[in-house]
């Protein structure tokens, strides 16, 4: 029979408790070796093991026990030792032991017998698992074993005693399997024969319903390697290859830098590392990036291995190198066969990020070979099926208790196999189409598992064949006060076999189950969480509206993932569960983010530059995340792999109705994402070509125009009249200068308005978005700012010069600025501009025959009819101007007597906002340019 092993990580993680971290970030733990210590009339001592994080506790006894308990700190803080002195007294006396690590407290109970007669247990309460087991205490007592009376159930029996003894007598007990639903409760009475006096041991099992897992102390951990010395062939100073294995993972090796001139890259990057003299074996390393930043993380790589049979280094990747990825991710390589007599392993870096390389810990490991091996009751090495020939005997017979466990759940077919055990599919790693498509990032969490741990928690995770891809596991946790969740999160590499992980967070677990090719050309992986908390998802592929208020109602954590075909939401159960109906509503954000693809011509075109299909197309190989968090003085952003959300926006983002009425945010920060660089997003235009799809989905929508309902000053009645007043009342308007991101940002929705709505031109934007996509990036943000006027009038069929002229992007011009992003500079020169016009006049196209400069959301009708104004009368009351019966009219604009304008409105009433000159003209304006002259 082939043997499987176990492949444990304990508190290997990405965000490490080292030393130099404050307290503050450090997640609480505290465990106890016991809860209770008795002692026999004389004076005695037990030391007791402390597990703490922080690793600092004291130790304290409280007023009962001041006078005759001492406790102290021992084995350099891994215990406390608890000491009594005689007790004179009679009676049994009682103290409490507090151990507080400054997050946590826990109690020991301490008892001491007096000189008359008593019976003390310890431990006194057991719970146990359907499938039954041992229960094992201690009777501390001034009586023979002769002399007590020992009671209990029948489906409790006692084990021949191994020793008769007096003071400490242990008693060990067989539970037996339990094949009812709900749980049984009974109690072991030992009792003096000649007397009342008693104590009682209090056994609960439980039933079938309701699954619980079993005890994963006898799980065998693996054996990690210590690591002596190690060599570099480059390393900047102070980032050593020692820093690798100094168990910090703040501290980080890293190659030089920086590069010496002409030089692009170090491989390759050579590092050794030699083990302890006559270490045994070695099965596997794992690989810990940077925690922070990207720089010099692992691509392919070779590996060598020295043995005290073959001290030269030979290599066991030979002509394949192992793929570390590139990725930032925790990565594990087994070797095919147990390494004997390790000397050293190298690797030879042949590849990585910006031709440097850096880890913050390399760990290795050797197997535990007295593990569990799954195929003695299971199908496979995943424990998710029971072979067909196992007995309840057999299940009985297993001395693994956790194993066995599972096993009578599904002998009973009680086992609840819903997210605990799934297949995971492979998704594309989000960074390889953000590059082709040259936007942001979306989701790396497109595979939730529904399951919840605890800090400290035992996670035991059984994966099936991974066909040698890195599979590993994030611990994301939401609940971070003044902080955004997404960055709190824990990583651990999977490997195929049992896979033992000691949470140093809580939180929910995602796979990262991430491929650079085609997902469609990878296998899913079986995986199943035998321990941690159903906290459940809802998935709109996988489940019904009617399941939703179930699932939500039996999550455990505060948090709750509701996963669509394009978005993914991980939201507070709190606010989810004020709408009655999560499938409408991931539907709503489905539709945002697959709109928003399709605006941009993702489904359109495909990654070569042709026409796309159903199944070879542009679109996102990932979802897009939104999830909530609580930074201070943050709102909403969009950042590498997410969207986040403040959680006082989520009463809004999770009512159905308020999303199809107020759903600028989303599709405001999706936008973010979206946005197509750098050739849609010079400087200056990050908050602006991010709402030409907040604009899309807002009209898509039936919302009325955000550049309609807002002003930038009680001056202007909206956006249209502001930007138009800027912009046409100045002839060396620069479009960079055009302080307010909105009044940017209308030229861009114009065109949208224009090409769509009254030319029928659907594919407008989504041909401009693939001209940038295809088209090699141009090096200064002024090129890129007069390139989208040369690349609008292509996509349109139109000569659009005289529209960018209007709007400032054709004009020469420089500005410097500062804003939310950084320091910036738009500079386009006279030469620069005459050439672009050239490059559009050369395209031979006609002119509109429309000036859409002034198109807006309320005057597209007099754009379709292209009809001539039809004049009406006019008042004026001070500045106010107010038109009656006018039609066909774009805009009214008004001018001094030489010409100028000052002031533009499409609105039929306005206020100047300037004092108007004693010979000012008002003209209406047609669609095609035709004026009208107002008369009052």
């Amino acid at each position: 029979m082939k043997n499987y092993f176990l492949y444990v990580f304990i508190s290997l993680f990405l965000f490490s408790l080292s030393s130099c971290k404050d307290d503050k970030d450090v997640v609480a733990v505290l465990e106890l070796g016991l809860e209770n210590a008795d002692f026999y009339k004389e004076a005695g001592s037990v030391v007791i093991d402390v597990k703490s994080l922080p690793a600092d506790w004291t130790a304290s006894v409280d007023v009962e026990g001041e006078q005759w308990c001492k406790t102290e700190p021992v084995n350099s803080g891994a215990g406390v030792k608890i000491s009594v002195i005689s007790n004179p007294n009679k009676t049994v006396r009682n103290a409490s032991v507090v151990i507080n690590n400054g997050k946590l407290n826990k109690k020991i109970l301490v008892r001491q017998l007096g000189t008359d007669t008593d019976i003390l247990v310890s431990p006194f309460v057991f719970t146990l698992p359907p499938v039954g087991g041992t229960v094992a205490f201690t009777v501390t007592t001034n009586l023979t074993e002769a002399e007590l009376d020992v009671t209990y159930p029948s489906w409790i029996k006692k084990e021949v005693d191994t020793r008769a003894a007096t003071i400490e007598i242990p008693y060990k007990f067989t539970v037996d399997t339990h094949e009812g639903s709900s749980v049984r409760t009974e109690k072991i009475v030992i009792k003096d024969k000649n007397s009342n006096i008693s104590a009682e041991v209090t056994v609960i099992q439980n039933g079938l319903d309701g699954y619980t897992f079993g005890d994963t102390e006898g799980i065998a951990d693996d054996v990690q390697l210590e690591v002596v010395r190690g060599e570099a062939s480059t390393a900047h100073g102070g980032e050593g290859i020692e820093k690798s294995f100094d168990s910090d993972m703040s501290t980080i090796y890293h190659s030089n830098y920086p590069f010496a001139e002409g030089v692009t890259s170090h491989y390759p990057v050579m590092l050794t590392y030699y083990f302890k003299e006559n270490t045994e074996a070695l099965d596997y390393f794992i690989y810990y990036p940077r925690i922070s930043g990207s720089n010099g993380n692992f691509g392919e790589v070779e590996i060598q291995v020295s043995t005290e049979e073959h001290p030269a280094f030979e290599s066991v990747t030979n002509e394949t190198n192992f793929d570390f990825g590139s990725k930032g991710a925790v990565v594990s390589f087994s070797f095919d066969n147990t390494i004997q007599k390790p000397k050293a392993v190298r690797l030879i870096i042949k590849s990585g990020v910006n031709g440097h390389a850096s880890c913050a810990e390399m760990k290795f490991f050797a197997r535990n070979p007295e593990g569990f091996d799954p195929l003695t009751l299971f199908t496979d090495v995943t424990c998710s099926k029971l072979r067909s020939d196992i007995t309840e005997e057999m299940i009985k017979a297993c001395t693994y208790p956790f194993f066995k466990n599972i096993a009578y759940y599904m002998l009973k077919d009680k086992y609840p196999a819903d997210f605990r055990i799934a297949d995971f599919k492979p998704y594309q790693h989000p960074d390889i189409q953000a590059t082709i498509n040259k936007t942001g990032t979306y989701s790396l969490l497109d595979n939730p598992t529904g399951i919840f741990v605890k800090a400290g928690e035992t996670l035991i995770v059984m994966v099936g064949e991974t066909h040698g891809q890195h599979l590993s596991l994030r611990v994301q946790d939401m609940d971070t006060p003044n902080a955004d969740g997404f960055n709190n999160s824990i990583s651990y590499s999977l490997r195929t076999g049992i896979n033992k992980i000691v949470s140093e967070k809580k939180g929910l677990i995602y796979v990262m189950y991430h491929v650079n090719g085609n997902p469609v050309d990878y296998d899913e992986v079986k995986i199943h969480f035998a321990s941690g908390s159903v906290n459940g998802y809802f998935d709109v592929a996988k489940h019904t509206r009617e399941q939703w208020g179930t699932l939500l109602n039996g999550a455990v954590d505060g948090y709750f993932d509701v996963v669509g075909n394009y978005a993914h939401l991980t939201f507070p159960v709190s606010k989810l569960k004020s709408t009655s109906n999560g499938r409408d509503l991931i539907n709503l954000f489905d539709d945002i983010v697959y709109k928003e693809q399709i605006f941009m011509g993702l489904r359109k075109y495909n990654n070569n530059g042709g026409i796309g299909t159903d199944t070879d197309n542009r679109m996102f190989r990932n979802r897009m995340y939104f999830n909530v968090m609580y930074g201070q003085g943050d709102y909403m952003y969009s950042t590498s792999y997410h969207t986040a959300y403040h959680f006082s926006t989520m009463d809004n983002l999770c009512s159905v109705d308020q999303m199809k009425t107020n759903n600028w945010g989303p599709a405001h920060e999706v936008g973010h994402s979206n946005q197509t660089r750098p050739g849609l997003k010079w400087f200056g235009m990050t908050e602006v070509t991010n709402n030409i799809c907040s604009m899309y989905i807002q009209k898509l929508y039936g919302i009325n125009s955000r550049l309609l309902t807002t002003t930038p000053s009680n001056a202007y009645s909206n956006y249209y009249e502001h930007a138009m007043t800027l912009a046409f009342g100045n002839n060396d308007i620069f479009h960079a200068r055009l302080g307010d991101v909105f009044d940017k940002l209308v030229p861009f929705w114009q065109l949208e308005l224009y090409m769509e709505y009254v030319l029928g031109k659907t594919d407008f934007y989504k041909d401009v978005y693939e001209y940038i996509r295809v088209n090699k990036d141009l090096p200064t943000d002024g090129e890129r700012q007069i390139e989208f006027a040369y690349n609008c009038s292509k996509a349109a069929g139109l000569d659009l010069t005289d529209f960018f002229v209007k709007w400032g992007f054709l004009k020469s011009g420089s500005y410097e600025f500062n804003d939310s992003y950084g320091d910036g500079k738009v500079v386009v020169t006279e030469a620069q501009v005459s050439a672009l016009k050239n490059r559009i006049r050369n395209l031979g196209y006609s002119v509109p025959k429309h000036k859409l400069e002034y198109i807006c959301d309320s005057n597209l009708e007099a754009y379709i009819n292209n009809a001539a104004v039809v004049a009406g009368t006019a008042t004026r009351s001070g500045s106010k101007l107010s038109m009656y019966g006018w039609r066909n009219v774009a805009v009214y604009e008004v001018s001094d007597h030489a010409g100028k304008v000052i002031f533009v409105s499409p609105q039929s009433s306005f206020t100047v906002n300037t004092t108007l000159p004693e010979d000012y003209k008002v003209n209406a304006i047609a669609a095609n340019g035709a004026k009208t002259q107002v008369t009052f």
